[in-house]
Order: C-alpha cells, then structure tokens, then sequence
C-alpha cells in the first residue's frame, strides 16, 4: 500500500500567463542505501523531466558506423518547454521506489533538453589547431591552423553555456579510428575538459595569381606583384568542425559550412589570422561569419549535455572536485555521481559547500565508501 508521506502543499497558483501551463506530473527513482534524500532528489528531477516531455518532444536518433560496426547509437530529444516553478503535491515510497508528483510551471520558451538543469553548468571544451587542407590556397593567410583556433576560442567563451579552453598548440592527427580515439582521450585527461572541438580549413580558393611577391626571382617586381594580388575579387571559405566527447574519445557532431566573398580577398603574411587587422579585411570578416555559425552549432549541440566532471578526492563524505566557477558550479548545487562508463548507475549526490576559481567540494548524505564511489567514478550535473 503506497503511504503517504506529505499532503497537498497548496491549492493555489498564481495565476497564469499566456505562456505558460501547469502539468501535473510523477517522478521515481530506487532507494539505495536507505538514501532517501537522493532518492527524493532524483525522483523530483524525473518528474520534472516528464513536464516538460508532455509539453511536447522531438525525438532523433544518430548512428555512428566505423568498419561496418555501429561505434555510437544515441536517442535525443527536445522538449519544447522550460519548467519553472515546481509544487510539490505529494511523495511516497514503495517496493524500495520512490515516487514523487509535481505540478510544474512548463513555459513555451524552447528549450533543447529534458532537464531543467542542462543549461546551468558549463561545458568545457578543448579547442586543437586547425588543420590545413587547402595549403596551395591559403599562402597568404600567416598562422592560420592556430588563428583559426584562436578565433573560435574567442567565440565560445562569449557564450554563457560554454568555456573554452586553449589546446591550439596540438593537432589531433591520426590515421586510424583507434589512434584518433586515444589522442582525444589524452588531451581531455591532462587538460581536464568534457569535449574537444578539432576543426580543418577544407577550401580558401583564390581566384588569382597567388602568393608570388616572396619567391627569391621575383623580388624585384614584389610591389606590382602585391598591386595585381590586391585586385583579386573572388575567394571561396570552407571550414569544418568536429566535436568529440572527451571520456570515450568519439565524434558526436561535425559541422561544415562556406562563403562566397568579394571585393579584396588578398590578406597578405603581415596581417596574421585572428588579429585585429586581420578581422577588418574582407577574408576576415568571411572567417568570422563561418566560426559564429560554428559556434552556434556548438552551442545547439552542447545544450542538451550535461556537465560532466572528474573526482579530484574522497575523504568520509567530503568529495573534491577539479573544476568550480570555471564551470558554472556554485555552493548549494546539488551534482549527481554516477559510475564511470555507465551513466544510469547512480551511486549518490553531492550538495556543494565550497568553490572557488578551479575547484569544488561538497559532501554525500552517506559516507562515500558506503555508496561505492571511488575517484574512478565521475560526478554530473543531472
């Protein structure tokens, strides 16, 4: 028999506006431990979850081949509503389950994740050099596999859902799936990001007589060489992205896009790409205009991530963490740790009590060794 732990907290609502609806909705989750606070904790953010879901979802799904074998199969899916204010209308457990149900405030603001918390924390992503495909074309463009990095550095980090971190000094190059996997890895461990966003200058066509002006026989004609190279007027961009995920070293999303440009397309070595001179040329511009759709993409995919991170150090009930207001953490959150490699394992929550720049620290309602979490496990905001 189910037993009723607390009654109706409220009979009335404010009224709503024309944008908003409340759903009543029910939430579980298993009781481990005797944990009931976590239990309680998971089981709200499932019935929120389910809010939003009722207001309306897009399901999608990605297959990821490599040698004839699926490598990746993922379910996503956008809601069409953030939930707002939660009522807590009655909670109960049975069977070593509890159960809680809501009515949720579910406003037709998009939002492009089921949890409520998505967009909280921030997603550090890792950002390696360019690499340069198009080497016969891009003659005039000076430093453009870490300028290019650079740039998109600068435009992720004036998101308020991301932070980027500067990695332009690596390349991730590899001839195998294996080796490209490893690399990835690798750089997310020692750089301790979540992702690593790795992109290629694919097309820079000039349509003109090319970089002459700094071969040694034509030296002497460098000035009328630079007059002809400087009435160029076509010149198509190509750039592409890949976004992998750092723990298991795979590519989630690639994005690709181009520009057409006109006018005076010619850079020259002296202005070197990301520079302020170089962003008021006409090819800058054209760069911009590619990592702002970039960086949107990224955006779009990154929303619906949670924000997952390492164990620094366990003590009793006191975890440490290696990130802090450097990824959105503050005093008060409540973090979910789960199993390394397998996120619907559960082992517990962590309430935060300290932060600073780069760290953080909270405690567990149960001793950490009781719940199973070793340093191995990783810790994640929903």
């Amino acid at each position: 028999m189910k037993k009723t732990l607390t009654a109706l907290l409220t009979t009335t609502f404010l009224a709503q506006s024309a944008y908003a609806t409340f759903l009543t909705s029910e939430g579980k989750s298993p009781i481990r431990h005797n944990d009931l606070s976590t239990a309680r904790y998971l089981a709200t953010l499932d019935a929120m979850n389910q809010a939003s879901l009722e207001n309306g979802a897009q399901v999608t799904s990605d297959t990821i081949m490599n040698n004839l074998s699926v490598r990746s199969d993922t379910i996503r899916i956008r809601t069409q509503g953030k939930v707002g204010k939660v009522h807590m209308l009655q909670e109960w457990e049975e069977d070593g389950v509890y159960y809680v149900r809501i009515s949720a405030d579910v406003s037709d603001n998009p939002l492009n994740c089921g949890s409520p918390t998505a967009l909280v924390h921030n997603k550090r992503i890792g950002v390696t050099q360019f690499s340069n495909h198009a080497l016969q074309d891009s003659s005039d463009l000076r430093g453009v596999e870490q300028g290019l990095a650079q740039m998109l550095i600068h435009q992720i980090n004036r998101t308020p859902s991301l932070q980027a971190v500067d990695l332009s000094e690596y390349a991730i190059q590899a001839n195998s799936y294996e080796e490209r996997q490893e690399q990835v890895q690798q750089l997310a461990r020692q750089s301790g990001v979540q992702f690593i966003a790795a992109g290629s200058l694919e097309q820079a066509g000039l349509d003109g007589v090319g970089d002459l002006s700094e071969s040694g026989p034509m030296k002497s004609i460098s000035s009328f060489i630079g007059m002809i190279q400087e009435r160029v007027q076509n010149r198509h961009l190509e750039i592409q992205t890949t976004l992998y995920e750092g723990e298991s070293g795979e590519s989630i999303s690639r994005q690709q896009g181009g520009v057409s440009l006109l006018g005076t397309t010619y850079v020259g070595r002296n202005n070197r790409v990301g520079s302020h001179a170089f962003l008021g040329t006409e090819t800058g511009g054209g760069f911009q205009q590619l990592i702002n759709s970039q960086t949107r993409e990224l955006v779009e995919q990154l929303s619906c991530q949670p924000m997952v991170t390492s164990i620094q150090s366990i003590q009793g009930t006191v975890i440490t963490l290696p990130v802090g207001r450097n990824a959105g953490i503050h005093s008060g959150d409540r973090l979910v740790i789960v199993e390394k490699g397998n996120p619907l394992n559960i082992l517990g929550t962590l309430q935060i009590t300290q932060v600073s720049e780069s760290r953080a620290s909270g405690m567990t309602d149960i001793d950490a060794e009781t719940l199973g979490i070793s340093p191995t496990d990783v810790v994640r905001s929903w």
